[in-house]
């Protein structure tokens, strides 16, 4: 007599549909984190991007004895146009990963100069100036005057505060 194969191969539904959602619940954990990251990938590039500039145009300074070869334009533009190709390259790669515009301010006599942009991870500020500074801001800067002044009319006076 033979016996019958009481063993079912497969799969219950209980069993895919569980499995189904612990790879759904795996697929938005890693979503989130993958976002998360990329937005602190982004603020990376842009600090150091800035800090590049802010290096780039203390070689300049120290050549040209003055920060007129630093001047960008008003990055409301999609794209930065600059005085020198190495900055402008910089700027456009932070000006890439930013959701806002770069505040770019330069004094009157060329002496001083300072670019701020947003931060999409932090939610706040980061600032260069002609000091060698780079600061991370809580605040937005102010274009009028305080942080990164658009009124540098003074010897030096375009700084990160």
């Amino acid at each position: 007599m033979r016996k019958r194969n009481t063993k079912q191969k497969g799969f219950t539904l209980i069993e895919l549909l569980i499995s189904m959602a612990i790879i759904a619940v795996l697929a938005g954990m890693t979503i989130t984190i993958y976002t998360i990251n990329m937005t602190k990938f982004e603020d990376g590039t842009v600090m150091s991007s800035l800090s590049q500039i802010r290096a780039t145009a203390a070689v300049l300074y120290q050549n040209y004895d003055d920060y007129r070869y630093v001047f960008c334009n008003d990055t409301d533009s999609p794209d930065c146009v600059c005085a020198n190709s190495e900055i402008q390259l910089l700027c456009n790669e932070a000006l890439d990963n930013t959701d806002e515009d770069i505040i770019f301010n330069i004094n009157d006599d060329d002496s001083g100069f300072c670019m701020a942009t947003h931060l999409k991870g932090e939610d706040s500020y980061y600032c260069i100036d002609g000091h060698l500074r780079a600061v991370q801001l809580i605040t937005a800067p102010d274009k009028g005057s305080g942080l990164c002044k658009s009124n540098c009319t003074n010897f030096n006076t375009c700084a990160c505060y």
